[in-house]
């Protein structure tokens, strides 16, 4: 009897445990990965991704299937083992959606940093570590400071470093 309570407790401590981390930001694993238009292979698929490291937000669970949303707003299923913890991002715009700007690329995570470069709206990038305001993504062999507004696949209070 109480095994059953223990295996019963440590259950839905897992199941909150998978609880908190949904939504959460992750990137595709393979160079091919289908979407699903639901959580099976029985389902029909939707469309592909066809590089690998594209950013990605789980957005539901349901058994070894995440539901998925990319920065332009698809959605779709795919099997948890085609998701890699790795973080990647997408240089975007906030104020002027689908239009083509530089975004200013910091040495240091403050604002009178020196700029050393300027990225493209859109370009997919490693992000490395990010603080309150703050990341530092890698792009090219190249890496440096960006504030969140300007990066999809960071929560703006998430923290964490590598």
């Amino acid at each position: 009897m109480i095994r059953i309570i223990i295996l019963g407790i440590l259950l839905l401590d897992q199941i909150a445990f998978a609880e908190k981390f949904i939504p959460h930001f992750a990137s595709i694993k393979s160079s091919e990965v289908n979407v699903r238009k639901g959580p099976n292979t029985r389902y029909s698929i939707d469309f592909v991704y066809k590089k690998k490291g594209e950013p990605v937000e789980v957005i539901a669970k349901f058994e070894h299937w995440n539901r998925i949303r990319d920065v332009s707003g698809d959605e779709g299923w795919v099997k948890s083992i085609m998701l890699s913890k790795k973080r990647t991002g997408v240089i975007i715009s906030p104020k002027k959606k689908n239009t083509k700007i530089f975004i200013n690329l910091y040495c240091e995570s403050n604002n009178s940093s020196n700029i050393f470069a300027k990225i493209e709206t859109s370009k997919r990038v490693f992000i490395e570590e990010c603080q309150k305001q703050w990341c530092k993504i890698k792009v090219n062999d190249i890496s440096g400071w960006i504030e969140k507004p300007f990066l999809w696949g960071i929560y703006i209070n998430e923290t964490f470093k590598k």
